[in-house]
Order: structure tokens, then C-alpha cells, then sequence
């Protein structure tokens, strides 16, 4: 389920290294019912943390999401080398790309070779390449010289420059998306590999006071009587303003205090870099979007808000982004928590 609905729209020229850019940009419209609720807002979700996986790039993931994106279709290998050649990270320069050329579909692209929007000092117009690999090199070689290479590393240091937010030529403020957009893109296209940050230990620890769950992953007998339902999390078992743990160190990038949060309720997600852990159900929210928290600290209270029929906690582990794909969490804490109560 795509939980993010995105427009294209053209916009004026930015500045990017002192040239002009004509870019594309996905604007963030809508989230979907089926999770946050209509009472939902984007003041509750970070766009300023991509995934990481230093040191690794999901190259089948990449091949799969370029290959329905326009012309870019089939490129993997035109990007890696740009990305080699300048010593750039692959995930951030294609993320870029796909940002600027709305999947690889915008008239500059197509029609230009052009990738970024990039402008021609010398004319003032789009600047128009003998290929797609002439262009996609250019970009790269780009991206390395105006940004990399002057400290300018992670999304947020090169949005500041590449799409300032409060620009003259951007009196809608389209700006403001530039960063949370391009972070999703990393994201769906399986994390950064280069600086960045897994801030989390790997090992779990209990999010709750004791072992007790209560529902596991997996298939089940869903609890309103409609049949069986695929149960995205753990269950654990506690009590009405016990206090809820953050299983591991990260940062902050979902906080709902109010509202039936797509059935989560009250409820907070925590990246981890290379992961993500949802708490769901819980009564009081007590950290907000962009705290770092350690391993331990607590972050709420056990509660029955949203879709629950009694008070306990609702645990996922999430890959690929917020609300992606959900994996068993019981695979992520030490061994010698792993024993279920009956």
C-alpha cells in the first residue's frame, strides 16, 4: 500500500551551483486513511531521516523501481558507474534524479538527456546532452564538486542549498518538500550507503516491563470478529499507564498524541537508521517528531487508544521506510529474551 499520494508539478527555476535548475517537484498531497485517519497531519512525520545501510546498496531494489521510471528504465548500471566514477553514493544520485525528473518522465529528460533540470550558463536555457549517460555523468561529477566535496553530505545540508526553503523564485514554498520527498525516494530505493547513520544496537530491548505477548506476528483470528487477518506486530501484554520503552536508540520520526491514527491510536515510530519500530495503542505520547532517544528510555504509556479491544502494546519492525514492509519482531531481541510466556 502506498501510504504517500504524490502530484508532479513543474516549478520555477532554483540555484543550484549558481546555475539555473528547472525542476520537478513531487509535492506530498495527501496520507492514507487506512493510516493515519483523517485527523492525521504531516506535523506528526519527519521527512528529514533517511534509512541507512552504510557500506551497501540494494541493486535488484534499484533495478526494481527504475524500472518504472520513464527513461530511466534499465540505467542501474549508468548510475553505479557515475556514482563510482565520482565517489558519490548511487541511492542519493538517483533519488535526485527521480525527484527532478518526476520518475524520469519530465520534457527536459526525455526531450534534453537532462536529468537535473540542469541550465546551460552560457544560453540560459536547459542544457541539452548527447545521451542519457552524458547527462547522468554530468549530474553526477555535479553533485560531487557543489556539494560532496564542500562537506554538503547528507539530504538535508544539500536541500538547504539545492532548494532553499524561502527562495525568491519559490513563492509557494515548494521548497519545503525538497528534502522529506528525496529522503522517500532513498528510502523506497533501500536506504543511503554512504554518510550516514545506523544509530541503533541491533539488539532490542523490551519495549514493555515483562515478556508477556499476548498476539504474535503473522496470521490470526481477528479480534472484531471478522475473520482471520494478518497481525502486522507484537502484542505485549501491560497495564494501563505502564510505561512504554524505546527498544532501541534512534530518532523520533512519527509522533501521534491525538485521534484514531489509522487505528494505531496514539501512537510513535522510531528510526533506527536501518529500521524502523512502531508503538501502537499507547494512552500518552511523551516524546515528539526529531527527539533522539536511547535504548531504554522511555517514550509513553500503555494504553487501548485507536483499534483495540483491551490495553497492551503494539509492536512492529518496519524495513524500507515508514509504515513499510513488516517483518517478525521477535527475530530482532537478544536470545535470552525470546522465551513467550504461555
Amino acid at each position: 500500500m502506498r501510504d504517500v499520494v504524490y502530484w508532479f508539478l513543474l516549478r520555477k527555476p532554483l540555484v543550484w551551483m549558481g546555475i539555473g535548475i528547472l525542476s520537478v517537484v513531487v509535492l506530498i498531497g495527501a496520507v492514507s486513511n487506512a493510516i493515519f485517519g483523517e485527523e492525521e497531519t504531516f506535523s506528526n512525520i519527519s521527512g528529514g531521516m533517511a534509512m541507512c545501510t552504510k557500506g551497501k546498496v540494494d541493486e535488484a531494489r534499484i533495478e526494481e523501481v527504475l524500472s518504472n521510471a520513464g527513461v530511466f528504465a534499465g540505467k542501474k548500471d549508468v548510475f553505479m558507474s557515475a556514482a563510482e566514477k565520482y565517489g558519490i553514493d548511487p541511492v542519493l544520485l538517483i533519488a535526485i534524479a527521480l525527484h527532478e525528473t518526476g520518475y524520469g518522465t519530465s520534457n527536459a529528460i526525455k526531450t534534453k538527456n537532462n536529468p537535473g533540470g540542469i541550465m546551460d550558463p552560457n544560453t540560459g536555457k536547459l542544457k541539452v546532452f548527447d545521451s542519457l549517460e552524458d547527462g547522468i555523468n554530468f549530474m553526477a561529477g555535479n553533485l560531487y564538486r557543489v556539494y560532496i566535496s564542500q562537506g554538503l553530505v547528507t539530504i538535508q545540508q544539500i536541500g538547504e542549498k539545492y532548494a532553499p526553503i524561502g527562495a525568491n523564485n519559490d513563492p509557494t514554498n515548494l521548497n519545503r518538500n525538497w528534502v522529506p520527498v528525496v529522503t522517500n525516494i532513498a528510502n523506497e530505493l533501500g536506504g543511503l550507503s554512504m554518510n550516514c547513520e545506523v544509530m541503533g544496537t541491533g539488539e532490542f530491548a523490551l519495549p514493555t516491563g515483562s515478556m508477556s505477548i499476548t498476539s504474535n506476528f503473522g496470521y490470526r483470528s481477528d479480534p472484531f470478529g471478522g475473520g482471520t487477518e494478518f497481525h502486522k506486530g507484537t502484542d505485549f501484554a501491560c497495564s494501563r499507564g505502564d510505561a512504554i520503552y524505546a527498544a532501541d536508540g534512534g530518532q523520533i520520526v512519527v509522533s501521534v498524541k491525538s485521534g484514531y491514527g489509522g487505528g494505531y491510536g496514539h501512537h510513535v515510530i522510531i528510526s533506527h537508521g536501518d529500521k524502523f519500530t512502531l508503538y501502537g495503542h499507547m494512552e500518552h505520547v511523551d516524546v515528539d517528531v526529531g527527539d533522539t532517544v536511547q535504548k531504554g528510555q522511555k517514550i509513553g504509556t500503555c494504553g487501548t487508544t485507536g483499534s483495540s479491544t483491551g490495553y497492551h502494546l503494539h509492536f512492529e519492525v518496519q524495513l524500507g521506510g515508514i509504515y513499510g514492509e513488516r517483518v517478525d519482531p521477535m527475530t530482532y531481541f537478544q536470545p535470552a529474551n525470546k522465551e513467550e510466556d504461555e
